[in-house]
């Protein structure tokens, strides 16, 4: 719920306090369908074991360790430190060339009043760019081919192989933090289900490190009926299994989730898993990103994901990656421009020449950062997909 700011005329006491108790009456009904914000009793009792899963976060990301911490000790030495030192840097030059520039264009370019439901398919572990493009995301679908892991538990593991997996975590983010982009053939060996670098122990690290509270990371699994079921050990035999984490800004901040589900979504492969599709239905006027998405979209084999995309979305932030600007019809859609569209050779193949022309001739210039296959921020470019039928307020001011 956002705030609007009022006039300097004062308010009559009398409508302060109806607003108060209606908002107190309120309350309780709010309460039904999510935590209350500031129950911060029933938060700690629910998520009992957050503490130790910011602890293992905070680990595995090379911030600081507490004393109290149960990987206290397995970070004082100089394979850690070492590690720590490395992370710092790469993360210190990740905020200075890239986050701080997303969102300063971010808060010029992408509304503020769009769904806080946020899709993002082909994402692997990136969180990190879902949050960064949608700070005010809540409800986050992201969808990829890598077993999702579980957490981390560095506790009775050998120096030698807690160092091993460390370092692999940073071999995992290496390409993200230069790039931006994850490449699907590295992520093949290097995000394993069984290590630190899984998708469940990257996520965590970019939430550690961009100040998030983690309260929970448990199974999910959407079932034949195509219902999201919870806290389950095992899913039923053709249940599409997921991770979710729940995590929050701080104290008194909403609480978000983010849901990782392995699924390969191409039209052979959900004609068995039909109830994938059943559920993502359900989540109308969305708002979906897409980066560095092989341009599966454009491919007859993908059909009914680039239908699902355009069907549950209003509001679409992508590269030309994502679905091809030939599918976005003028009628229904709205396209702005951003950027300089070229293509690397391997996907030659894949000439836009609609998007080609209309971004030489529509496009608001440059992107001040890397986005997508484009390495450098004089070869990326972004395209903003929004519903017609749902225009009607400016962009973030």
């Amino acid at each position: 719920m956002k705030i609007e700011r009022t006039s300097g005329r004062s308010v009559p006491r009398t409508v302060i306090t109806l607003a108060v108790l209606m908002l107190l009456g309120l309350s309780g009904f709010v309460s039904c369908g999510r935590e209350s914000f500031d129950d911060e009793k029933h938060i700690q009792s629910k998520y009992a074991n957050a503490a130790y899963l910011n602890q293992v976060a905070a680990f595995i990301s090379g911030l600081a360790v507490a004393p109290d911490s149960p990987f206290y000790a397995q970070s004082q030495n100089k394979q850690y430190a070492s590690y720590k030192e490395q992370a710092d840097k790469a993360w210190t030059q990740y905020d200075q060339v890239k986050f701080q520039k997303i969102v300063a264009w971010r808060d010029k370019y992408i509304r503020s009043d769009i769904s806080t439901t946020v899709f993002y398919p082909f994402s692997g572990p990136d969180i990190l760019n879902a949050l960064n493009f949608f700070p005010d995301g809540e409800d986050f679908t992201m969808i990829g081919l890598e077993s999702f892991g579980e957490v981390p538990d560095p506790r009775n593991m050998p120096a030698d192989k807690v160092a091993a997996n460390l370092n692999g975590v940073m071999h995992a983010l290496r390409t993200l933090l230069n790039l931006n982009f994850f490449r699907t053939s590295e992520m093949m060996g290097d995000v394993k289900a069984e290590s630190f670098s899984s998708i469940t122990g990257l996520m965590m690290c970019f939430l550690a490190r961009f100040k998030y509270e983690i309260l929970d990371v448990h199974k999910v699994y959407v079932n034949g009926e195509g219902k999201l079921v919870e806290n389950e050990t095992k899913g039923k035999n053709g249940d599409v299994p997921g991770i979710e984490i729940v995590f929050r800004k701080g104290k008194g901040q909403p609480l978000r989730r983010a849901r990782f589900f392995k699924i390969d979504v191409s039209d052979n492969a959900l004609k068995k898993t039909p109830h994938f599709v059943v559920y993502l239905k359900k989540q109308t006027g969305v708002t979906t990103f897409m980066k560095s998405a092989s341009y599966l979209l454009s491919w007859d084999n993908f059909t009914t994901m680039r239908g699902v995309v355009l069907g549950v979305s209003d509001y679409i932030v992508q590269d030309d990656s994502g679905c091809p600007m030939k599918y976005f019809g003028e009628k229904e859609w709205k396209l702005t421009f951003h950027g300089t569209y070229t293509l690397l050779q391997m996907f030659a193949n894949q000439l836009q020449p609609d998007l080609q022309k209309a971004m030489k001739e529509k496009s608001t210039g440059p992107l001040p950062f890397a986005f997508g296959y484009g390495f450098n921020p004089d070869r990326s470019s972004i395209i903003i997909a929004e519903k017609i039928a749902r225009q009607g307020q400016p962009a973030r001011k």
